[in-house]
């Protein structure tokens, strides 16, 4: 597997096509895309739909969140390595 296929995990833009930074696993591009200021959040222009946004464009979402793995999630809620 070449470096480019290992690190083909990204987050799409739904307003300006950015990708988010590449991982190996989806849990760490989520993760990673957080860090950087990636938001999940909701398009209510667009017919309400949950959608990914970079930092530059987050403001165009509502009740926006930064973007977080399930794995990080669980290890909030249930502490240590879930």
């Amino acid at each position: 597997m070449s470096a480019a296929e290992a690190r083909a995990h990204h987050l799409w833009c739904f307003n300006c096509d950015e990708n988010s930074p590449g991982a190996d696993s989806v849990d760490d591009c989520e993760d990673l895309a957080g860090r950087e200021g990636w938001v999940l959040g909701i398009d209510i222009d667009g017919g309400g739909g949950a959608q990914f946004a970079c930092a530059d464009c987050a403001e165009l979402l509502d009740e926006a969140l930064p973007v977080k793995s399930l794995r990080t999630t669980r290890q909030e809620i249930f502490g240590g390595g879930a």
